[in-house]
């Protein structure tokens, strides 16, 4: 059986600046790696979607930044949707990680009013 660990974080009030800095999720997804000693296999990727193309699957034409990162242990996945200031982040590794550590990563980059967060570990 292999060892699974998955922090899902649904975050409310985020600033606009945060949620549409490109740079700012890259050296959140950095950061969040050395703090939870993860092994960077793949370096962050964050797009946006073009104005001119909206997504039919959003309600505007702003359809925020879309991150991912990939480690030897898994990964994370960042999405935005500023219109809302909302995002949410997945982190689902094979290595246990600290819950609090992944947290207080979070919250140092992306001040909030409101966050929910689920988090699994099913060790073998």
């Amino acid at each position: 059986m292999v060892n699974r660990f998955r922090l899902y974080v649904d975050i409310y009030g985020v600033d606009f600046k945060f949620l549409t800095n490109r740079s700012h999720l890259i050296d959140f997804m950095d950061d969040l790696s050395g703090k939870l000693n993860m092994r960077i296999l793949f370096p962050p990727v964050v797009v946006g979607i073009p104005v001119k193309n909206p997504s039919p699957f959003c309600e505007t034409e702003d359809n925020g930044l879309s991150g991912f990162m990939l480690w030897m242990e898994s990964g994370c996945h960042i999405h935005t949707w500023p219109e809302y200031s909302f995002m949410s982040i997945d982190i689902y590794t094979c290595k246990e990680f600290n819950l609090e550590d992944a947290l207080k990563v979070i919250k140092e980059y992306f001040p909030y009013e409101k966050i929910n967060y689920n988090f699994t570990a099913n060790p073998k």
